[in-house]
C-alpha cells in the first residue's frame, strides 16, 4: 500500500493535515500453454497452475501428474539418443 499525505491551504489561511492511502492491486494475467503427452499438440493450462487440459484429443490430468509424464518422455527420450558403445 502506497500512502500520500497532502496538505491543503483554505482561504482562511489554515492548513489541514489529511492523508490518502491508495491501494493499488495489480493482476497480471499470463497464459501458459502445455504440450499434450498424447497427441503433441498445444494443450492449456489453468491459471491456477493445477490442470492441463489438452482441447485436441481431450487428455486432461492435474498439473503434478502431467510433470511426471513428461520427466518419464524426456527421460526416455535421453536414453534413445545414449550411443551403445561395447564394454559400457
Amino acid at each position: 500500500m502506497w500512502e500520500f499525505e497532502h496538505y491543503i491551504h483554505l482561504t482562511s489561511k489554515k492548513s489541514i493535515n489529511f492523508q490518502i492511502s491508495i491501494n493499488i492491486v495489480l493482476k497480471i494475467t499470463t497464459h501458459m500453454d502445455a504440450k499434450c503427452p498424447e497427441c503433441e499438440r498445444v494443450a492449456k493450462l489453468d491459471d491456477d497452475v493445477t490442470k492441463v487440459k489438452c482441447p485436441h484429443c481431450n487428455f486432461e490430468s492435474d498439473y503434478d501428474t502431467y510433470l511426471e509424464i513428461m520427466k518419464d518422455k524426456a527421460l526416455n527420450m535421453a536414453a534413445d539418443y545414449i550411443p551403445k558403445r561395447p564394454g559400457f
